[in-house]
C-alpha cells in the first residue's frame, strides 16, 4: 500500500523536484534544527559541490547525499570560513555562501570532504624563483569607473602587501611572456571557472604550474570595479587583488 501511494505520489512531482529526493529523504523530521527550504537546501548543495565539499551531481540520475555526508560538508564549509561548525544550514552559513568570493574549489575533488580544509599546494605549483613579472595583458571595459593607470597601479600595490611578507619580487612588464598575466573577462573564457555575473564570484587564480593558465589571475568584468568608493555596490579592486593573490601559498624556497 506504501509503495502504491509513493509511486502516485511521484508521478505527480517534475523531474527537478526528484533531484532533491535523495537529500530530503535523509533530512530529519523533527529535531532543535531550524528548517531548511526546499529552496536552501538546493542553495547549500549546488554551492558545497561547486566548491568541492560535495562531489559533482550526476546529471541524469542526481547525487545521492546522505543525511552525514551533507552535515559532514556543511562542517567543513563552516570551519573553512570560521563559523561554528553546526552541520545546519544556518542564516550565518547561507550568507557566507552569498558573499563574493573567489571561484575556485576551497577543496579539490581528490580530496572531497575528508581531505584538509585549505588548498593544498604541491611543490610542482610553488614558484621556483625570486623574481616575478606581471602584466595586466586585459582591461575592464568599464574606463569610466577606473582608469588604466588605475588598475595598473592597484595592482602593483596589491603585489607588494604580499612581497613585504615573502621572499618575492615582483616587478611589471610589457611583454607577453610575464609570469603573472591579469585579465578581466566574463562569464566562460575558457579555463574551466566560468564567471557568473555581477556578485557571486569575483575572481580566481591559478598556482604556477604546467596548465597554461598557471600563475594567473582573472577578474569578473561584469563586476562595477572601484576602489575606496562610497558606492556600496561597487567592488573594491584592490582588496579583491589582495585577497586573490596566489602569492600567500605558492611560494616556497626559491633559488635567487
Amino acid at each position: 500500500m506504501v509503495s502504491l501511494v509513493l509511486h502516485k505520489w511521484m508521478g505527480n512531482i517534475s523531474p527537478e523536484m526528484l533531484l532533491l529526493v535523495p537529500i530530503l529523504w535523509f533530512l530529519p523530521l523533527t529535531g532543535a534544527a531550524p528548517s531548511q527550504t526546499n529552496e536552501q537546501l538546493d542553495t547549500g548543495v549546488d554551492w558545497l559541490s561547486k566548491f568541492g565539499y560535495l562531489p559533482p551531481p550526476d546529471p541524469v540520475t542526481g547525487q545521492l547525499q546522505t543525511k552525514e555526508a551533507l552535515t559532514k560538508a556543511i562542517k567543513a564549509m563552516q570551519k573553512y570560513g570560521g563559523l561554528k561548525e553546526t552541520g545546519v544550514l544556518d542564516q550565518a552559513t547561507l550568507g557566507l555562501m552569498k558573499t563574493p568570493r573567489c571561484s575556485l574549489p576551497d577543496v579539490s575533488e581528490a580530496e572531497g570532504t575528508m581531505g584538509r580544509m585549505k588548498r593544498d599546494v604541491n611543490p610542482q605549483n610553488k614558484w621556483s624563483k625570486r623574481h616575478l613579472s606581471w602584466r595586466v595583458r586585459t582591461f575592464p571595459k568599464d574606463s569610466a569607473l577606473l582608469g588604466r593607470d588605475t588598475v595598473r597601479a592597484l595592482m602593483y600595490y596589491a603585489l607588494k602587501v604580499w612581497s613585504d611578507i615573502a621572499p618575492l619580487n615582483f616587478h611589471e612588464v610589457a611583454g607577453s611572456d610575464a609570469d603573472i598575466q591579469i585579465d578581466f573577462t566574463k562569464a566562460d573564457h575558457n579555463d574551466g571557472y566560468p564567471f557568473d555575473g555581477p556578485g557571486g564570484t569575483v575572481a580566481h587564480a591559478f598556482f604556477p604550474g604546467e596548465r597554461f593558465t598557471a600563475g594567473d589571475t582573472h577578474f569578473d568584468d561584469d563586476e562595477a570595479w572601484t576602489f575606496r568608493s562610497p558606492d556600496t555596490h561597487g567592488m573594491d579592486l584592490f582588496a579583491v587583488a589582495v585577497m586573490s593573490s596566489v602569492t600567500p601559498s605558492a611560494w616556497s624556497t626559491p633559488q635567487p
